[in-house]
């Protein structure tokens, strides 16, 4: 192996020390979790480093025909680096007291979703970290049970955008709840198989449905409004259409007794349909495809 990657790999260990160090003698209550996260990430970092690192130089591990062994070495600093990099972004920002209530009010929104699927014993106790990010998202950690949740800087003023947070936390649920998205799986038709790769993102907008009630209806709708036409009839191998999304929400709000809430929507949404020219047929790996079928089986 050449003796830069473990020069690198000892650069990472000794910023993740100072960072531990700096979080021990601050007394932000965040911090607790914070460091928590990062000596976790620490461990992890080192013993997937010595994992691969003894394996391709004793023969026990193989490069990939088109997968070099020094990939795997960049792979795993690029995924230490990237997590020490969000867990000062975290930090950072909680020194800012301008950011103080949007962040306090997004952790205990975080919580009360997640709260949802840890009293449905789908999950373990878990905690989580909120940020501010150019767009919403889920960073999923195999090493702590700790949801880093972000939502985007406009939630400063932009009450809305905190809605954002029960789809996020559905994926966290999706990945983190054991056995779940294996049994999901098994209740979906093999074919068309394009059902299959929108599972978890229909997972995730069901599950703030059932967190957030209408108004998670509601929100999703004005997310899908400013999308370019191309994205709004075309699969892009993880997502529904948009054309087709919101009827996942519209028929969990049925299933949850909201009749009104999921008539207004459906009222709604169609007259979104009327104004991008009343599709028919999605785009699908490049080729055509049934959207009324789409929508039959959301």
């Amino acid at each position: 192996m050449n003796p830069n990657w473990q020069k690198r790999m000892t650069a990472l260990d000794d910023q993740l020390k100072a960072t531990a160090t700096q979080l021990s003698s601050d007394t932000n209550p965040t911090n607790d979790c914070l460091l928590a996260l990062t000596k976790s990430l620490q461990a992890f970092g080192k013993d997937q480093f010595s994992f691969f690192e003894t394996g391709f130089s004793n023969g026990q591990l193989l490069p990939a025909m088109m997968l070099p062994s020094e990939h795997i070495f960049r792979a795993t600093l690029d995924q230490i680096a990237f997590d020490l990099t969000l867990i000062h972004r975290i930090f950072s920002q909680r020194q800012q007291t301008e950011l103080q209530t949007t962040l306090t009010t997004a952790d205990n929104l975080a919580q009360a979703a997640l709260n949802v699927a840890i009293k449905a014993d789908l999950l373990p106790k878990t905690a989580v970290l909120t940020y501010l990010n150019k767009s919403p998202n889920i960073r999923i950690l195999p090493y702590a049970p700790i949801a880093l949740v972000g939502l985007p800087y406009t939630a400063t003023a932009a009450d809305l955008d905190f809605l954002a947070i029960p789809h996020e936390v559905g994926h966290y649920v999706y990945h983190h709840a054991p056995g779940l998205a294996a049994k999901l799986h098994a209740l979906i038709p093999l074919y068309p198989d394009w059902i299959n790769h929108w599972l978890e993102e229909i997972f995730a907008d069901v599950y703030a449905a059932i967190v957030a009630g209408p108004i998670a209806g509601l929100s999703l709708q004005l997310i899908l409004q400013d999308n370019e036409q191309e994205k709004f009839v075309t699969d892009d191998g993880e997502h529904p259409p948009d054309a087709v999304r919101p009827y996942g929400d519209i028929y969990t709000l049925h299933h949850l007794k909201f009749p009104k809430a999921a008539k207004a929507l459906a009222g709604a949404w169609a007259e979104q349909l009327k104004q991008r020219h009343q599709p028919t047929q999605f785009y699908n790996c490049g080729t055509a495809a049934d959207l009324v079928t789409a929508k039959t089986m959301l």
